[in-house]
């Protein structure tokens, strides 16, 4: 019905000599049939039809670990993590320490040698001026030549015995201007290898001692 309306009413504008309304286009389709008209006569001409253009996308570069040095052993290692003031003065390996009665040592240090007894090595208790707990400590390290495995070799409970370790690490760093640690300790690893306290310098008893 509607249909046939707009007919009629067609037939009377062309009666009436009225020119019928042409539909509108859409702006967007006047677009689009504008840019495919130009395209077509590009396309024509042997030129390539126009892209639409699309936003670049900027890359960020991937920042990359650094590559750690090849081939390093452990002598590279531990000379790269030794204090500047140790690389510079010397080794703790260099150390010597001899106990050569209860109360004295005899300390050797490259061509140097010296005898100190407690006090002057820096082990006095400053309330009795005896030997402190830290110098019989070092005492007992020297008669299981430079390791404590645990409390019974020590002759004492742990907790005590690191604390006598961190005493002696003290008086030890002063006196040889050294920085790094004199007496680790070190998990067993393997069954030929010894758990425990162990000290990287030389420490023993001398013969005067058992005397």
């Amino acid at each position: 019905m509607l249909r046939y309306n707009a007919v009629e009413l067609e037939a009377r504008r062309i009666v009436a000599g009225v020119t019928p309304e042409r539909p509108k286009v859409p702006q967007t389709l006047k677009a689009s049939l504008v840019t495919q008209a130009e395209n077509n006569a590009e396309s024509a001409a042997g030129l390539p039809p126009e892209q639409p253009s699309v936003p670049q996308r900027t890359e960020t570069p991937l920042v990359t670990k650094a590559e750690e040095p090849k081939g390093d052993s452990n002598a590279q290692r531990s000379e790269a993590s030794m204090p500047a003031n140790e690389a510079a003065e010397g080794k703790w390996e260099e150390v010597e320490i001899s106990f050569i009665s209860d109360e004295r040592v005899q300390i050797r240090r490259g061509k140097k040698t010296e005898t100190l007894n407690y006090a002057e090595f820096g082990f006095e208790d400053a309330r009795t001026g005896n030997p402190n707990l830290a110098w019989e400590a070092l005492r007992r390290l020297a008669e299981l030549g430079g390791v404590i495995e645990n409390e019974k070799d020590a002759r004492l409970r742990w907790l005590k015995l690191e604390r006598r370790i961190q005493e002696i690490r003290s008086v030890l760093r002063k006196h040889f201007a050294l920085a790094s640690d004199p007496i680790p300790f070190f998990e067993k690893a393997s069954r030929l290898e010894k758990s425990g306290y162990h000290a990287r310098f030389k420490i023993s008893c001398a013969p005067s001692y058992r005397s």
